[in-house]
């Protein structure tokens, strides 16, 4: 056991005659407070999600663990906007009107799911109070790893006290994303609908690995404010079986065998193959993906999340958190993210860098990364790879 237990005290709403365990309010009420605000009006979730229809690469995860959801919806509207349009009408069955008494149709043969909105509601409201909280210290945090000392910080609150303000909001959950986060896990709530020991077994398995440090290890302290992580079958699962892609395989990097964290089990008609050289990767994007967006194919990847960085189009260096994961264990992926590719092709030399390079077009976080990377490095940034098509 790490940490310390988490003291959880029942409350009760006087409102609705409710007890109740975390948060500021009861989940009837979370609800309530959600659905009074302009960003959930009618009219505000339909312009947003016009704009994500129009604009895919807008979709943002926000402040939330839900890149691998976030990653399918993302295909869903670059590739499928029917089944895109019927996932929204879904999640916001019991906010819209005119979608009341929707439902999503899965795949492969199950029962339509009517997503619960107030099961949505309520993690999002965890997620704005917690963000709230514990912006302040991240950003502390944050400018001490970019060489900032206590001195520095303190100086800035006192002479530039607006500024930093706005600083500390950057870290708080930006609303204009409600439809991007309701609409991803919403998904993930259609899972949990059509595969509870799946999804009750990511919790226990995987999503434990990001409980709260400074508490008892439960995944509670992080699925509950909005987040939920996915290992690579499950996400095929979600690809293949909700929502319909074709074709769909798995291609995982060479390395030791699972240890603390077991591999998902695996999924029936998704087939898999490995990988240890960046030849052989290429080899597979050649085969599987070609010149991507033709025919909807498409390649999700499990990254490390520093592969990405704002103004970094050129990564000469391996992964420092691949570095670390690789004197664990094989998928103790507590530093991997998932990212669409759109792009991967050899390049040779880039700019002054006169070593060989694959030229990587990455989208994630609503925004395109081009980026080259210097081939000895590339595959301590790559983990997994699942291809497929819609």
């Amino acid at each position: 056991m790490r940490g310390r237990a988490e003291r959880v005290y029942m409350m009760f709403c006087h409102r609705h005659r409710l007890q109740y365990r975390f948060g500021s309010r009861c989940p009837k009420c979370a609800e309530d407070q959600i659905r009074a605000q302009q960003y959930a009006a009618s009219g505000a979730l339909n312009q947003r999600w016009g704009t994500l229809c129009s604009q895919p690469a807008l979709l943002n995860q926000d402040q939330f663990g839900i890149c691998g959801t976030t990653s399918a919806v993302y295909l869903l509207l670059r590739h499928d906007q029917n089944r895109a349009r019927e996932l929204y009408e879904a999640t916001f069955a019991d906010l819209i009107p005119a979608h009341r008494n929707r439902t999503f149709q899965i795949a492969l043969g199950h029962q339509p799911v009517a997503i619960n909105f107030r099961n949505l509601a309520r993690r999002y409201q965890l997620g704005l109070e917690r963000a709230i909280a514990k912006a302040p210290a991240e950003l502390e945090a944050e400018l001490k790893k970019r060489g900032w000392d206590d001195a520095k910080i303190r100086d800035t609150k006192q002479k530039k006290p607006i500024e930093y303000q706005e600083w500390v909001k950057l870290l708080h959950v930006n609303t204009e994303c409600f439809v991007d986060f309701c609409v991803a896990r919403g998904l993930g709530y259609v899972f949990k609908q059509i595969a509870k020991a799946r999804y009750d077994g990511e919790k226990t398995e995987f999503n434990l690995e990001f409980s709260d440090p400074q508490a008892l290890r439960d995944y509670r302290t992080f699925t509950r404010y909005g987040n939920f992580a996915l290992r690579t079958y499950n996400l095929a699962f979600i690809l293949q079986d909700i929502l319909g892609a074709k074709d769909v395989h798995i291609a995982s990097k060479d390395g030791p065998p699972p240890a603390a964290v077991p591999l998902a089990p695996p999924v029936a008609g998704v087939t898999s193959s490995t990988f240890s050289t960046v030849k052989q990767l290429e080899g597979e994007f050649t085969r599987r993906f070609g010149m991507g967006h033709a025919a909807g194919k498409f390649a999700v990847v499990s990254v490390f999340g520093d592969l990405c960085q704002p103004r970094v189009g050129h990564v000469s260096r391996a992964s420092p958190a691949g570095a670390e994961q690789g004197t664990k264990q094989r998928n103790q992926m507590t530093y991997n993210h998932w990212v669409v590719f759109n792009g991967f092709s050899s390049v040779g030399a880039a700019g002054i860098c006169r070593k060989n390079h694959v030229n990587l077009k990455v989208w994630t976080w609503k925004t395109n990364f081009d980026v080259n990377v210097c081939e000895e490095h590339l595959l301590s940034y790559i983990q997994d790879v699942i291809f497929g098509h819609f």
